[in-house]
């Protein structure tokens, strides 16, 4: 089984190179890309070439960029955090054939995943699979925002924490 990637080779340079596909493995399961968000910011850098990454080191302790070898050079070959993917075979009791899940396995047609170290948010039936690409990294971003928005609008200088009770 082959998959197709996208893979940013160098500035302006994105290509979708063929890679052989994971082997599914006891306890995980594979997803076949219904939909996949490009983001307009982080991986429009690496296609223009503008990502701090591609020209510095990331020191980790001072929380910057430092004059060194790049962090990610080119080429990029795992690009992509908002991806919508239905599960087409699955060796784990976790996780149905058939379910429709938002993930972060980058730009890919498909991927073999292990339930116990990755993501997979199941999405509702009457949900439109389009807009799960938001819900597996870009939903927790946005909710965080506006739970410190709401605590900034309860208290702004008292610190005060915010309870927030999620419905399902």
């Amino acid at each position: 089984m082959r998959d197709r990637v996208v893979v940013v080779s160098g500035p302006g340079r994105v290509e979708l190179v063929e890679q052989d596909a994971d082997e599914l493995r006891a306890g995980t399961f594979r997803v076949r890309t219904l939909y996949s968000g490009v983001s307009a910011g982080t991986e429009l850098s690496f296609v223009k070439g503008t990502n701090p990454y591609l020209h510095a080191t990331w020191n980790a302790g001072l929380g910057l960029f430092q004059p060194g070898g790049a962090g990610s050079p080119y080429p990029v070959t795992r690009l992509g955090y908002m991806q919508v993917g239905r599960v087409v075979d699955s060796r784990t009791p976790a996780v149905a054939v058939g379910t429709v899940g938002a993930m972060t396995y980058g730009h890919r047609t498909s991927h073999v995943a292990d339930p116990l170290t990755e993501r997979f948010v199941p999405l509702p039936d009457d949900l439109d699979p389009l807009l799960g690409v938001y819900v597996a990294h870009m939903g927790p971003i946005c909710a965080n925002g506006l739970l410190h928005a709401a605590a900034d609008l309860a208290a702004p200088d008292q610190g005060t924490m915010v309870e927030v009770s999620w419905r399902q």
